[in-house]
C-alpha cells in the first residue's frame, strides 16, 4: 500500500487563500484552478481536506491561453456546511460565489458554494437561479 504525505498547513492555507481571492475577484477562475490543482497533484492524490471542506480534481481540460492549449485541472469544493448565513461570523450578505454544487431545474434555487468575504468560511447555500421567471412564463 502506497503512503502519501499529508498536506502541510502552508499548502492548505495556500488553497484556502487562493479560493478566497477568487471569490473576491482578485484572481481569475483559471488561475485558481491551476494553483489549487497543482497543489493537490504535488501529493499524488486527487482530493485533499482543507479545514472543514475538501477540494477535489474532477478532470483535466484543455484551455487556450496565449494561443497555446494548456491542461487545467477542473476542481470541485465538497463537504461544505449548508447554511443561510455564514456559520462562523453569522453574516447573511457579502459572499463570493464559487460554484454551483447542485442544479435544481424544477425549483427557483440551486445549491451553491460561497465564500464569506468577511471571515473566509466556505459554505453551501440556496442561490437564486432565476428559473422562477422561466417557470412563470411557461404557465402563461
Amino acid at each position: 500500500m502506497k503512503k502519501y504525505q499529508l498536506p502541510t498547513l502552508e499548502d492548505k492555507m495556500n488553497i484556502h487563500n487562493t479560493i478566497h481571492h477568487r471569490s473576491k475577484g482578485l484572481c481569475n477562475h483559471i488561475d485558481m484552478m491551476r494553483i489549487v490543482g497543482n497543489t493537490i497533484k504535488k501529493y499524488g492524490v486527487t482530493k485533499i481536506p482543507v479545514f472543514d471542506y475538501n477540494v477535489k480534481i474532477l478532470q483535466n481540460t484543455k484551455v487556450k491561453i496565449n494561443g497555446e492549449f494548456v491542461d487545467i485541472p477542473v476542481i470541485s469544493i465538497e463537504g461544505t456546511q449548508m447554511s443561510d448565513q455564514c456559520p462562523v461570523c453569522k453574516r447573511e450578505t457579502e459572499t463570493g460565489y464559487l460554484l454551483t454544487q447542485e442544479e435544481n431545474f424544477d425549483k427557483d434555487y440551486d445549491i451553491v458554494v460561497v465564500n464569506c468575504l468577511e471571515c473566509g468560511c466556505m459554505y453551501s447555500t440556496k442561490g437564486d437561479n432565476h428559473r422562477k421567471y422561466a417557470l412563470a412564463a411557461k404557465e402563461c
